[in-house]
């Protein structure tokens, strides 16, 4: 799936302050094991199916999570996190923790749309960022669409800078 209108994310992650050690909202905060990944992906395309500002490539992410993402991902060192509401998965994550990555944070945070709006997006990129930066991480980049709520508010907080990036490609 190609676009021109991505925007390139990178944090120095030596400035990431600690992440609190709780989860808002009383939610839960879990590890994703290989064998729930399906579940988490399907959070994933719905989050961003149901996103307004990603209206034209809402379906080809949506078919990215769901189908083309477990296979590219597949024998990657990588961290995959959900955020539970009860047994629901109501947000989540996938980044990857080798330095040489092109974009590390393959998903961003994803959080369904009637969950939104309520700093769980913001408190998991924070976690993410931190965990890498314990990981021995010391500079993360990640790839959004342009005019998107994670470019106008989620991923510049905590440091990110932006470039426009017309050649990026997810496959």
């Amino acid at each position: 799936m190609k676009s021109k209108s991505w925007m390139k994310f990178a944090w120095e992650l030596g400035a990431v302050p600690e992440v609190p050690a709780s989860v808002p909202f009383g939610l839960r905060l879990q590890v994703v094991t290989s064998e729930e990944e399906p579940d988490l992906f399907e959070v994933l395309a719905k989050s961003a199916g149901l996103d307004s500002s990603l209206i034209n490539a809402g379906r080809g992410l949506q078919r990215y999570f769901s189908e083309e993402a477990p296979r590219l991902w597949r024998g990657k060192q990588r961290r995959s996190l959900a955020v539970c509401h009860g047994e629901r998965i109501i947000a989540g994550t996938v980044y990857l923790l080798k330095e040489d990555e092109p974009a590390h944070l393959v998903s961003g945070p994803c959080v369904l749309s009637e969950y939104r709006n309520r700093g769980i997006g913001a408190w998991l990129l924070h976690y993410s960022l931190y965990d890498l930066q314990t990981q021995g991480l010391k500079k993360v980049f990640g790839v959004c669409k342009q005019h998107s709520i994670l470019e106008k508010y989620i991923y510049p907080k905590f440091g990110g800078a932006g470039v426009s990036c017309e050649s990026f490609s997810v496959d």
